[in-house]
C-alpha cells in the first residue's frame, strides 16, 4: 500500500464556472453524475 504523505501540497485557488445549471470550481460543492442500466 502506498504511503500517505505527512504534508499535503497546498491547494490552488480556482475560478468558478457554470456548466449548464451546475457550478464547478471555486467554492462550489463537488457535483457527481452517474448513469446506470439497473431498473430503479
Amino acid at each position: 500500500m502506498p504511503r500517505v504523505p505527512d504534508v499535503l501540497a497546498p491547494r490552488r485557488k480556482s475560478r468558478q464556472i457554470r456548466v449548464g445549471k451546475v457550478l464547478v470550481g471555486g467554492d462550489a460543492p463537488v457535483s457527481v453524475q452517474s448513469m446506470t442500466t439497473t431498473p430503479t
